[in-house]
């Protein structure tokens, strides 16, 4: 009989071969604010909102007012 042994770093890993770690359906409020507090606009390096109000949410900066997607669960920080 073949004997198993468990690899802890491989345990939780997908079967597909995805290394990806699972992602958290959303970020407590803290954990947001911790986020928000490291990134800055592309455009002008303004602070940075979280807007849910409308039907999508997004990232708005208070300095220029550029509007950013989230996608996903990820802000897309791309000023064109």
């Amino acid at each position: 009989m073949k004997s198993h042994s468990s690899n802890p770093a491989t345990e939780d890993r997908p079967s597909d071969g995805n290394l990806a770690a699972p992602v958290p359906d959303a970020l407590t409020p803290a954990a947001r604010a911790a986020v928000l507090a490291m990134l800055a606009c592309p455009a002008c390096r303004g602070k940075l909102r979280i807007d849910d109000a409308k039907d999508e949410l997004a990232i708005v900066c208070g300095g220029c007012g550029l509007r950013f997607p989230v996608v996903d669960g990820i802000p897309v920080l791309i000023a064109e």
